[in-house]
């Protein structure tokens, strides 16, 4: 849900796809409240942390249990230590701007917000680039609206959905270039990005121009 409210481009791997080596192309790797993981996905991800990868997990017991609930207690502690190798001034900086209450793995997911916030800077700090940046009337994320971009004959598409019980007024700022035009795909009106008002529950799906 957290990372869903980033707005990043996210893809979901599977225990095949990373034992496989389907982690290749990919900067960061999150792990949700996995507990229970497999051999050969487990020696995957240490292979991907080893060669540059950054992990990070959510959740206290991230590792600990193969499959068949044997304990495994030494997977987070190498994780770890794979990650740091490769990360260390990454690593210090997390632990500085959260007083160490993460390192690669992190229990304090109460304030969903500040979990947006450490995931945010992570991408922001891997170099990882999204086509708009979605920002509310405070200038801040805007939790509980979730955005997702295709491109489509040379055109952005945006889709769009306030989950929120109540409208919001968001701002939409690509990454490069600016916007020309924009319009709704659903009922043709011409939209003004820098003051775009998303009604609760309603998806939008929105065409850019951008130069």
């Amino acid at each position: 849900e957290v990372v869903n409210f980033t707005h990043a481009p996210i893809r979901f791997v599977s225990e095949d796809q990373i034992a496989a080596g389907g982690l290749r192309s990919y900067k960061l790797l999150l792990v949700p409240q996995a507990d229970y993981v497999r051999d050969d996905a487990y020696n995957a991800i240490l292979q991907y942390a080893g060669d540059g990868g950054f992990v990070f997990c959510i959740g206290e017991n991230s590792f600990r249990y193969n499959p068949y609930g044997k304990p495994e207690k030494d997977r987070l502690s190498l994780l770890r230590k794979a990650v740091e190798q490769n990360h260390p001034r990454r690593l210090q900086k997390i632990k500085e701007r959260w007083k160490a209450k993460v390192n690669i793995e992190s229990t304090d997911w109460a304030d969903k917000h500040a979990a947006a916030e450490i995931i945010e800077a992570l991408f922001t700090d891997l170099g990882m680039s999204r086509p708009f940046k979605i920002l509310n009337r405070n200038g801040q994320n805007p939790w509980g609206v979730e955005a997702r971009t295709i491109r489509l004959q040379g055109k952005q598409v945006l889709s769009l959905v306030n989950w929120l019980k109540n409208p919001v007024v968001i701002s939409v700022i690509p990454d490069r270039g600016k916007i020309v035009n924009a319009s709704n795909l659903v009922n043709k009106e011409t939209l003004d990005m820098n003051e775009l008002y998303l009604e609760s529950m309603v998806p939008m799906l929105v065409e850019i121009k951008i130069e």
